[in-house]
């Protein structure tokens, strides 16, 4: 009997409540994104990325539920009036919006998610209607319900910017992008003369025709000449992520200046695969921010300064929380537009800027973090992993979510050091001198293991190792690979090579 009259007390609490705690939750989980987005960036490791996959994945949900239980919520009120805490409840539904308009650190958590953009786009006109309906459901000639209008704007403008991200970069729009109209023209005739000839060693794609990229410099040390060359290659290389024909060599400079630009020009198209850079970065997308920034800041000082004694101190605080908590993320979206890579392109190519301008923006991108990537590799080690006794006794939820921290527990981050970055540059340089012509280069790439057994007389004897199914192949090697590092380690060995085997 106790337990029964315990219960029902909880559940009371709960319904009492569940809102207030929804719409908590949901901040919580915006900033959340927006600070782990920006960091899944350059942190290599699993936990990170399990606690943003969960908020991405729960974000969006509470954020409906809330919207759900507002419209519901509203069936309470009659034909002839509204109750005012209701009004104040409805105000939070413009929140929710913004809420699903996400942040700009992280608009999809893997690329297969931008081709899930007419889903997007659907969820954007039910939940605008949703929140529509709840607005004018709960009207009532109060000022809290004419503050709601400029928060109402701002989350038409972040849940529309959302939408429009996942559409331009989803594979079929990204493409499209790239490819001008067909016109069988000169410039085709140009690059198949380029195809057939392979003399030059400029920069050359498809879709907009030759490419002609200065030749870098090989003391390139400054960041802004770094970041100049990273974007003009990104350009050029966005064709490579579209399926498209790309062939570049570089040439005459060093192996750190080399994985400099790669990391910028990597970053690039991190942002526009996976965060809305496309749009806040563009004249109309900084238009928009302004907008929305000065909406919710308007909403926030109207806030403060009207009567609000015939509502509960509880809905009272949570409204303020929202208000601050949305001016809060739109400070630190700013914060981060003005840091971000882009900015200091922009910077490169408008000298006609004010000094107090680009002093400040110069202020706030040396306030960045000066990393775009963890310099890290994963590595797996199968025979470990096997020879590790991981039973676990249960089935179905139990084995799954113990499988599924086993393939967390088993990939291991190794740094990148500068020995191996020298070597991989060195190798690339190297195979691309052997790619003078195509049944060379047919060669090369139909190698698997081939040239390195050669090079140390062990071909007649290993070759069947090369010739099995490529995936029994791949396991043979990596077993032998595992006990000749093992054999290496316990004898003598030059430290860097030894630091680098694994």
């Amino acid at each position: 009997m106790a337990s029964n009259s315990f219960f029902e007390s909880l559940i009371l609490l709960w319904e009492k409540w569940e809102l207030q705690l929804l719409v908590l939750t949901s901040l919580i989980l915006q900033i959340i994104l927006i600070g782990l987005g920006k960091r899944r960036k350059y942190s290599a490791g699993n936990k990170i990325a399990f606690v943003l996959w969960l908020a991405y994945l729960s974000a969006d949900s509470i954020a409906i539920i809330s919207l759900g239980i507002l419209s519901r919520s509203q069936g309470k009120c009659g034909d002839s009036f509204v109750d005012l805490e209701y009004v104040i409840m409805a105000f939070w539904a413009p929140f929710l919006l913004l809420h699903l308009g996400g942040p700009d650190t992280i608009t999809v958590y893997s690329p297969e998610d931008n081709e899930l953009w007419l889903r997007h786009l659907l969820g954007l006109i039910v939940e605008v209607a949703v929140a529509i309906y709840i607005f004018v459901r709960s009207m009532k000639p109060t000022q809290l319900n004419f503050l709601a209008i400029p928060i109402l704007v701002a989350g038409l403008i972040k849940y529309g910017e959302r939408t429009w991200v996942l559409r331009s970069a989803s594979s079929k729009q990204f493409r499209r992008s790239l490819l001008p109209r067909p016109n069988p023209g000169p410039k085709l005739v140009k690059f198949m003369e380029y195809l057939i000839s392979e003399r030059s060693k400029e920069y050359r794609g498809v879709g907009g025709g030759v490419f002609h990229l200065k030749p870098l410099n090989s003391h390139l040390n400054e960041e802004r000449d770094a970041l100049i060359v990273a974007c003009e290659l990104f350009f050029i290389s966005k064709r490579l992520f579209a399926d498209l024909i790309l062939r570049s060599f570089f040439r005459g400079i060093s192996y750190k200046n080399a994985f400099k630009v790669i990391e910028m020009e990597l970053g690039f198209m991190y942002d526009v695969l996976f965060t809305k850079a496309t749009i806040v970065h563009h004249f109309w997308g900084g238009v928009l921010r302004s907008i929305s920034f000065s909406s919710t800041a308007a909403a926030l000082t109207a806030f403060c300064l009207i009567d609000l004694s015939g509502y509960s101190s509880a809905n009272v605080g949570t409204s303020l929380i929202l208000l601050v908590g949305a001016i809060g993320l739109e400070l630190y979206a700013i914060f981060g537009l003005l840091s971000s890579d882009w900015t200091m392109i922009w910077m490169s190519r408008h000298d006609n800027l004010g000094a107090a301008m680009r002093g400040l923006i110069s202020r706030v991108l040396s306030l960045s973090i000066d990393k775009r990537w963890s310099n890290c590799v994963a590595q797996y080690n199968m025979l470990s992993s096997c020879l590790e006794d991981r039973t676990v006794r249960g089935r179905g939820l139990l084995h799954w979510i113990h499988k599924q921290l086993e393939d967390y527990q088993d990939d291991q981050m190794e740094p990148v050091s500068d020995y191996l970055k020298e070597s991989v540059f060195e190798q690339l340089l190297k195979k691309s001198d052997e790619t003078g012509d195509f049944k060379r280069r047919e060669e090369l790439c139909s190698y698997r293991g081939e040239g390195v057994l050669e090079k140390y007389e062990g071909l007649e004897k290993l070759r069947w190792s090369i010739e099995v199914e490529f995936d029994q192949s791949i396991i043979l090697w990596h077993i032998a690979t595992d006990i000749c590092l093992e054999h290496d380690e316990s004898g003598d060995q030059d430290p860097d090579i030894a630091s680098n085997s694994r």
